[in-house]
């Protein structure tokens, strides 16, 4: 019983790291394709459409939560990545920002625009009325807005829960990308690292040494990873400077993975030796597929 535990630890950690290496690697790619601002704004133009939603991204209020750096946006852009919008919008931002283009639009003079802000359900109506928008997202702000009676500050609630209504379906349109991509980097990294799932398990079966070494290792790695007291929720800031560390991250997981003494090796390595003992047969792909597979299994259910 012993054994099995033991056995089940070291295969536990083995698939941690996997699960850990494609998480950063999600993480990198989210960074790097600027995912959570493209989805945000594809949801916010799902709402408003798409010709209030650029007003809306122009706002001040909104290139407020932009964070800018020359360089890199400009090299972003080269390749098609637009960095111009943020990755997070604060539901009350929205609800004031959007106030505001329909007033602006409304009063279509920019000089007005500063005394345009709708403060009543009555001027919101009549923003609504002659902002020249998307008839059904004027009768879904309308219906909103008629709920709420004569009190202002319920209409406003009533746009943010729209919003907020909204951005839940933009995390699940996340949730659903970075699965996929976890799916597609988990077989990935298990073939490129030579993860072999029934390879390890064996070796840590047959050797007790292993076994021990491996389960230290993975009292090692809990400890070192123990959590923290809670802080502040993340910033948009926050998760930037931590997708710019995955690499750094990356390679020091590798450098565990060397260190757990498993039987680690990269396919064309394997598929050499088992050229070299059998040259009357093909290479087992089949068997490194199933094993790579299960490696998958582990570290994506991790």
């Amino acid at each position: 019983m012993l054994r099995i535990l033991e056995v089940g630890i070291g295969l536990a950690l083995v698939f941690t790291l996997v699960a850990l290496i494609c998480s950063i690697l999600n993480e990198w790619l989210a960074g790097v394709l600027e995912m959570r601002g493209r989805m945000l704004w594809e949801g916010v133009a799902n709402l408003v459409k798409k010709e209030i939603g650029d007003d809306i991204c122009r706002h001040q209020l909104m290139q407020g939560l932009v964070r800018k750096r020359k360089w890199s946006d400009k090299l972003a852009g080269l390749v098609g990545i637009d960095r111009s919008k943020p990755a997070y919008i604060p539901t009350n931002t929205f609800v004031l920002t959007l106030l505001d283009v329909l007033g602006t639009r409304a009063a279509a003079a920019p000089a007005a625009a500063a005394a345009t802000l709708p403060t009543s359900v009555a001027d919101l109506q009549t923003a609504l009325q002659n902002a020249g928008i998307d008839a059904n997202v004027k009768q879904a702000l309308m219906a909103l807005v008629a709920d709420a009676g004569a009190d202002f500050e319920k209409a406003k609630k009533n746009i943010g829960g729209w919003f907020d209504a909204g951005m839940d379906r933009v995390t699940g349109w996340y949730k659903r990308w970075s699965q996929m991509v976890l799916i597609v980097a988990g077989l990935i990294v298990a073939a490129l690292l030579g993860v072999d799932s029934i390879d390890i398990g064996r070796a840590l079966w047959m050797d007790p040494v292993l076994r021990e070494a491996t389960a230290d290792a993975a009292e090692q790695f809990v400890e070192a990873r123990r959590p923290r007291p809670e802080g502040p929720a993340l910033t948009e800031q926050d998760l930037r400077q931590r997708t710019e560390e995955a690499a750094r991250q990356i390679g020091s997981l590798q450098d565990q993975f060397r260190s757990l003494a498993v039987p680690l090796h990269p396919f064309r390595k394997l598929e050499q030796e088992y050229v070299e003992k059998n040259p009357q047969k093909k290479a087992p792909w089949l068997a490194m597929l199933s094993s790579w597979f299960w490696t998958h299994i582990g570290g994506f259910i991790l």
